[in-house]
């Protein structure tokens, strides 16, 4: 999980076009993705984010059981 503020803030202007440039030509549907590895959110200064971007690191009231169990094994 990323926001694209701090995406261009670590990469830089020029880096982060060069890397997210690519993406922009061939869309794709999400079904026909052969994995996700991240996700990258714009517009979202004012979001309130985790210390912790980890999916694993959630705050366990927020996800339900089976999520809970899953991410217990892989902290």
């Amino acid at each position: 999980m990323e926001l694209s503020e701090d995406l261009f803030a670590r990469l830089g202007q020029e880096e982060a076009g060069r890397v997210l440039g690519p993406l922009w030509k061939r869309p794709i549907l999400k079904r026909d993705a052969q994995g996700i590895h991240g996700t990258l959110f714009y517009d979202n200064a004012d979001r309130e984010i985790p210390v912790s971007k980890r999916e694993v690191d959630w705050d366990p009231s927020s996800i339900n059981p089976a999520q809970r169990a899953l991410f217990a094994r892989h902290k």
